[in-house]
């Protein structure tokens, strides 16, 4: 739990420190993955403390599925690139239903596109639509009928796993 909260605060401490010395201008690029809901709420909350908004997520394959690591494991094969710009007008309030109906657009257009036409696995399509989920609320000043940013996720990646029935999300108490 320490450790988790650290991290958090490092996370935020990083982030401050790259809008600082970012110009006006300028592009944020953040590549991340993870497989927990922590994991996912550490960046939500560390984006949401700094002026950056998102403004694309672009999942990468990162390794060959032929590589003897991937095909002994399920080791996660995506990450994700978060661009961002300085932003420092108000974040406005999301609703989960608001957020449920973006999130369909984006399974059906996106998730799926990565599955019938790019040869991505279920479980990494899962993940790159799940970290659309993550731009969308990080973007959010909150999820109004929510209890937190993780149960959103939670909710969240319960659509994704429906239509990507190897997608998993991890729900445990440290990263």
């Amino acid at each position: 739990k320490d450790a988790h909260q650290s991290y958090c605060i490092e996370l935020k401490q990083a982030f401050k420190e790259a809008a600082r010395v970012l110009k006006p201008d300028g592009v944020f690029s953040f590549i991340y993955s993870h497989s927990s809901v922590n994991g996912w709420d550490a960046i939500i909350q560390a984006y949401r403390s700094s002026p950056f908004w998102i403004t694309s997520v672009q999942p990468l394959s990162i390794e060959r599925k032929g590589r003897p690591r991937s095909v002994m494991s399920e080791a996660i094969n995506t990450c994700m690139t978060f661009v961002a710009r300085k932003n420092l007008s108000d974040r406005l309030p999301l609703s989960m239903a608001e957020l449920h109906d973006k999130m369909k657009i984006i399974i059906e257009s996106f998730g799926k596109q990565l599955t019938e036409c790019s040869g991505w696995s279920g479980a990494d399509a899962g993940l790159a639509v799940l970290a659309y989920a993550v731009g969308l609320i990080a973007n959010a000043k909150c999820i109004t009928d929510a209890p937190s940013d993780a149960d959103a996720l939670i909710q969240v990646s319960k659509e994704i796993k429906r239509v990507f029935p190897e997608f998993t999300l991890k729900i445990r108490n440290s990263l």
